[in-house]
């Protein structure tokens, strides 16, 4: 061939390229790889090399060869840091699972001239994705990224890439709160355009690193789409790792979240199989039912409503009294209170007065006026006879 005959001579760079790109060399890549790393020796400083690079260094069979291929690349950008063909040996770079931890912060820095040339031009989204993963950087070069990453997803926030940007710097602890907060009003507004995109459980979890930065409005919905997407992930989704941490951590700080146990406790004490809670417990039960009114969870709220309006009636406590009976009225009312919820708070209820925790003449009237109507009895088949 060609290259047996003109191995080591300036225009074999013009050749390798194309053949390194080639997915039909089977056993003959590692022979195009050896010439490659041979010609690069040849000429390691040449403004040519940066053509041979970035072919080289997306070859999978690299192998042993890795660690030499990549001292070639980061030897030539320090060379030309100021050439066109740099961008392409950095995104081949960043890309490379073989690159260290320094290499990785010293590639950072000679691509920050890049993007700032770039700008908000989409094209500089894979390169400032991987500059945004660094955490090598000093304080000022840290700064300057953000600051792209900022300028490019304000300009570009319906972009099919735009989510490597947010999610790269909502991850990033040295973006201030502020910061946070425009990076997170933009992600939300992509992912409710965006919404089969596979990557999704990445730009939840990263919205829920700081879960106080959002409005209660805006947490719910995040929240919601994180169990969606956990009860059906798409058939080629990579596990959720970093999406179940983060919806775990937000249930253990969840201060809205009531303890299931509640619920039975207000009935047993209803009932007077327990001691009633007192006023300060009820005052505080009810608060929690309010914020969970409040944040578009009217079914688990509904779930303490038997207990506390069968406790607070008997209290004869009429601030209390009417704070429940408003709750009451606006949990039926939410749009989120489906039609077997209401059964079901009508059978908790009625179960009650029936077991005398509420007597009925003082009940029938409050639930009269609350619409809460004593379900159907269910008619059962009778058994033929044996």
């Amino acid at each position: 061939s060609w290259i047996d005959k003109f191995p080591l001579v300036p225009e074999t760079g013009f050749v390798l390229p194309p053949l390194l790109a080639r997915d039909d060399l089977g056993d003959r890549s590692s022979r195009a790889i050896d010439f490659a790393l041979s010609w690069i020796d040849k000429f390691p400083l040449v403004p040519e090399t940066g053509f041979v690079l970035p072919p080289l260094l997306a070859c999978d069979d690299l192998g042993t060869h890795s660690s030499r291929a990549i001292d070639f690349a980061i030897n030539w950008i320090n060379k030309f840091p100021d050439s066109s063909d740099a961008e392409f040996v950095l995104k081949r770079l960043f890309t490379h699972p073989s690159l260290q931890t320094t290499q990785r912060s010293l590639c950072v820095k000679i691509a920050v001239p890049h993007l700032k040339k770039l700008g908000a031009d989409p094209e500089a989204s894979h390169l400032l994705k991987s500059c945004l993963r660094d955490r090598g950087l000093d304080p000022e070069s840290s700064k300057l990224l953000i600051r792209f990453g900022l300028d490019w997803i304000k300009a570009n926030s319906q972009d099919k890439s735009a989510d490597y940007i947010f999610n790269s710097l909502l991850q990033r602890r040295d973006l201030s709160n502020e910061e946070w907060k425009i990076t997170a009003d933009i992600a939300l507004k992509w992912l409710q355009q965006h919404n089969a995109n596979d990557n999704r459980d990445l730009s939840l979890a990263a919205l829920l690193n700081r879960q106080k930065l959002l409005s209660k409005q805006n947490l719910e919905w995040v929240k919601n789409e994180a169990e969606q997407w956990l009860q059906n992930l798409p058939k080629n989704a990579h596990e959720p790792i970093k999406l179940m941490k983060a919806l775990g951590k937000f249930n253990e700080q969840d201060q809205t979240r009531i303890d299931p146990q509640i619920a039975h406790k207000l009935t047993a004490a209803a009932l007077g199989q327990i001691e009633r809670p007192t006023q300060k417990e009820l005052e505080k039960i009810i608060d929690s039912v309010t914020t969970l009114l409040e944040t578009s969870r009217p079914a688990p709220a509904g779930f303490l409503l038997p207990g506390l309006l069968a406790i607070v009636h008997q209290l004869k406590q009429q601030h209390l009294w009417s704070k429940v009976i408003d709750l009451t009225k606006k949990i039926k009312k939410h749009p989120n209170f489906l039609p077997r919820n209401k059964k079901g708070l009508s059978c908790a209820i009625w179960l009650l007065v029936d077991q005398n925790a509420w007597p009925e003449e003082l009940a029938k009237p409050v639930l009269e006026e609350l619409g809460i109507d004593r379900p159907s009895p269910i008619n059962r088949p009778e058994r033929p006879a044996t």
